[in-house]
């Protein structure tokens, strides 16, 4: 099975075969029964946001090629203190 792929390689994967991918099925198909294989609880599709984007901010000024403009840019936030904020 996929579950030991992670979550967000398989998303691209998804996506760039197909041009879209439905989110439904994400969750349904592998998200979910990848959190209980690996016994988490508690943890929402929207939490990989936070994350991303907390590793993200993390390696600026660690050898990161872009900025925190950038990386609120991809979070789609309109100014770079939302992206601190959240």
């Amino acid at each position: 099975m996929l579950l030991a792929q992670p979550i967000i390689a398989l998303i691209c994967d998804l996506s760039s075969e197909r041009g879209q991918f439905d989110i439904g099925s994400v969750i349904r198909y592998y998200f979910k029964p990848a959190l209980k294989e690996l016994g988490l609880v508690g943890i929402r599709w929207h939490d990989l946001r936070h994350y991303y984007a907390t590793v993200m901010i993390s390696m600026i000024g660690k050898g990161a090629q872009y900025t925190l403009y950038e990386v609120s840019r991809w979070m789609g936030h309109a100014s770079y203190q939302t992206t601190v904020d959240v």
